[in-house]
């Protein structure tokens, strides 16, 4: 799950909507909750959030399924969001824009989202916290959460776990892969797929800058990667 932070540009857009007196949503990533009250008495963002946490109680995770509304709560939840902004308004008349109705002296909390949740997947992976932060921008954890210490000034521990014998570097949390190996996490190996663009390199290996897909199937003859030879030495892991 990433770090959130706080957006103006998002709270602004969100102040706006809730200005607009409407019960609904303007757009994607996005919670609203209304609630009566007095113009001196606005409820604060965390009455709404609040509300928004109490859906936990109706969403099954392991069925990734709602007994009764939970999208408020699966949004707050959301691992890949890491901005939000938020704004209130007082309202004299509200107008439901799903069932028409109108309501008097409501207070609408709007939070805007980015990027949003929401999209039929499930919002957070179980698992030990800050277990599935990327390597690089965001793979240090900080408060249970992804967060891009080195960028914020802050001292935190990188989460990633290296694979196939790959070196963790501290200062920037990535991985230095071994021979025969690439990716992220060190986790693919470095070998040409059986295609012709990888039989013919006096064709294909002048085409590695330029094509995509010559160096995502030719990543040793494209120099991505250094293919192993098998005469490594062995590693514990």
């Amino acid at each position: 799950m990433k770090y959130m932070y706080w957006d103006d540009n998002e709270a602004n857009e969100a102040e706006q909507w809730a200005a607009a007196c409407t019960a609904g949503h303007n757009r994607g990533g996005q919670n609203m909750w209304g609630h009566s009250g007095s113009l001196g008495s606005p409820p604060g963002g965390v009455r709404a959030t609040n509300g928004w946490h109490f859906e936990y109680n109706w969403y099954n995770h392991d069925a990734n399924s709602c007994s009764a509304i939970c999208g408020h709560y699966t949004q707050i939840v959301w691992s890949t969001t890491n901005k939000v902004g938020c704004g209130a308004a007082f309202c004299p008349k509200v107008v439901d824009s799903y069932t028409g109705k109108t309501h008097s002296n409501w207070w609408i909390v709007i939070c805007n989202y980015s990027p949003g949740g929401n999209n039929g997947r499930r919002p957070y992976t179980k698992g030990p916290s800050c277990e599935g932060c990327e390597p690089g921008e965001s793979a240090w954890c900080f408060e249970n959460k992804c967060r891009n210490c080195k960028k914020d000034g802050i001292t935190c521990d990188c989460s990633i776990k290296c694979q196939h014998c790959g070196t963790r570097n501290e200062n920037e949390c990535k991985c230095c892969c071994q021979t025969g190996w690439l990716g992220k996490l060190c986790e693919v190996q470095c070998i040409n797929e059986d295609h012709e663009y990888c039989s013919d390199y006096d064709i294909w290996q002048e085409e590695c800058p330029y094509d995509y897909d010559v160096r995502k199937k030719c990543p040793a003859m494209c120099g991505i990667c250094e293919a192993a030879t098998g005469n490594e030495p062995p590693c514990n892991e």
